[in-house]
């Protein structure tokens, strides 16, 4: 992993399976904050819990994802950000 990563919060995009998932793994191991977001919210838990127990940080973020993937007509995907409504990490 590059320098520099640990604290740092990072984004995951389907981190519930597969590369995404080992990519969050990776870097919760490093020392990131990290953010896991995918529409699957039964295996995204298990990542997070899997990194939490290890002593990593890690938030799921599966409501965002699946807001963004059923949006409103007169909703642009750009318009949407997803950001913890706390300091959560």
């Amino acid at each position: 992993m590059s320098k520099g990563i640990e604290g740092k919060v990072v984004l995951i995009t389907g981190g519930s399976t597969g590369i995404g998932a080992a990519v969050a793994r990776r870097l919760a191991a490093s020392g990131a904050k990290v953010a896991v977001a995918a529409r699957r919210k039964d295996k995204l838990d298990e990542v997070v819990a899997a990194i939490v127990a290890e002593g990593g940080a890690a938030k799921a973020y599966a409501r965002g994802i699946a807001y963004a993937i059923g949006q409103p007509d007169d909703v642009d995907i750009n318009e949407i950000v997803l950001r913890p409504t706390s300091q959560e990490f």
